[in-house]
């Protein structure tokens, strides 16, 4: 009789968890999701040669706060972290709303840039700390059985708050929309207090390794560098990861010329970026809930990773005969669903058969730093181009070998990820 009132404490224990973290989180992606629309806004508002210098910036950006992100870590208590970085946030949302209400976009360019870069470090970075956060209060065995259900409460939130946008952006002005992360990532914080709150005592899982604290607060920069240079395996998913964020980039360009000769308004531009987040959103949560699992499962891991690769393909082919809005919807839908819906659980599944050290150390360097640094590589090579003469056309078509040698790649590190699978199971 005891040890079942103990199980039922538990399990409610644990059920309160998921519902606050799922709050959390459903709280996080549906701020970035309002200014997201912004962001690509702030993008066709800036001059025709200055993106590659935004993205960049982001990815210098990134590159200052992963080392003073590690101080912290060291510094202020595991429960104080997340609150400093989302009450960051908040006010620094507020800042651009008093400054696009002082002056404008357009008026003051350089808080276009500045906002283009902020929301660009937001959607990154709090995902990132949320994440580590619910790595320190759950155990592995509950992170696979509960994961799944807390990130569908992101993709539920990014798809509301894609929605709300979507409504309001004819509505009201654009920079009454940075009102909302303020918002949001405090009413976020709430969630996240009463899920340690929940969890403080016995913590939610019995089986957390105490080293886990220590590894992830030595865990800095430099050392996830030497992780990655050492290893074929990790080079390789870095690799792939850098090609996944190139491609979205080359993408992103021919929607921001597409959209800015086919759209004159900004409030109407920012309708658009909204309705593409919410339908690409409600394909993603499609992909997470029903067809991706089943796709790793019965098909295989290598097959789930090559399947973004081959849309890229396609997709360039199709702007190349019908580079039009209609064509631009229905290609930016289907990259980003498969993206967020397919291929992000796929490459979490690629970290599962590395050591330890090398999923907080090396993931945390490929997480950040490679990913803006493909960003910001792609931009300039793109610049490039550009500056050489080439035609949009022509850089869709020189992509497209580079999209086969990319498919190629997920295709092997899927096959290396199930022979190393393997292997550990006989071990």
């Amino acid at each position: 009789m005891e040890n079942d009132e103990q199980d039922h404490a538990f399990l409610s224990k644990e059920r309160m968890a998921i519902l606050f973290a799922f709050g959390w989180f459903f709280c996080i992606l549906a701020s970035y999701s309002m200014v997201r629309p912004v962001r690509e806004t702030m993008g066709t508002v800036v001059g025709e040669g200055e993106l590659k210098w935004l993205f960049l910036a982001g990815f210098l950006a990134m590159c200052a706060i992963v080392p003073l992100y590690a101080i912290l870590v060291q510094r202020v208590s595991h429960r104080s972290i997340a609150r400093v970085v989302f009450h960051g946030f908040s006010l620094s949302s507020l800042g651009f709303l008093l400054a696009l209400n002082l002056y404008g976009a357009s008026e003051n360019l350089w808080i276009a840039r500045g906002l283009f870069v902020w929301i660009s470090v937001l959607g990154i970075f709090s995902t990132s700390v949320f994440w580590s956060v619910l790595a320190d209060l759950f155990g592995s065995d509950q992170g696979k059985r509960l994961f799944g259900v807390i990130a569908s409460g992101g993709t539920i939130g990014a798809i509301t708050g894609s929605f709300v946008t979507s409504q309001l952006a004819e509505r009201v002005e654009t920079a009454s929309l940075m009102l909302f992360p303020a918002v949001l990532l405090e009413l976020g914080l709430l969630f996240g207090r009463a899920l340690e709150s929940n969890s403080r005592g016995s913590r939610v899982s019995s089986e957390i390794d105490s080293a886990y604290d220590e590894e992830l607060s030595r865990g800095g920069l430099f050392s996830g560098v030497q992780h990655v240079l050492k290893n074929g395996y990790l080079m390789r998913l870095a690799a792939f990861l850098m090609l996944v964020q190139a491609f979205g980039t080359l993408l992103y360009t021919e929607q921001r010329a597409i959209v800015r000769n086919e759209i004159a308004e900004e409030e109407a531009r920012t309708q658009f970026f909204a309705s593409i987040d919410f339908y690409s959103q409600s394909l993603t949560l499609l992909f997470q809930l029903v067809i991706a699992g089943w796709v790793m499962r019965r098909i295989g891991i290598a097959f789930a990773l090559v399947l973004l690769p081959l849309i890229y393909f396609f997709s360039l082919v199709s702007l190349s005969f019908l580079p039009g809005l209609s064509v631009l919807a229905v290609v930016m839908v289907l990259t980003r669903s498969c993206a967020y819906g397919m291929t992000v659980p796929a490459r979490e599944v690629l970290f599962t058969v590395v050591s330890r050290e090398d999923k907080y150390k090396a993931k945390n360097f490929i997480d950040t730093v490679v990913v803006r640094g493909g960003d910001s590589i792609s931009m300039q090579w793109i610049g490039l181009m550009q500056h050489l003469g080439m035609t949009a056309g022509a850089i869709r078509f020189g992509a497209l070998p580079i999209a086969i040698c990319w498919a190629i790649l997920a295709w092997n590190l899927g096959k290396k990820q199930s022979v190393m699978a393997a292997d550990s199971t006989e071990s």
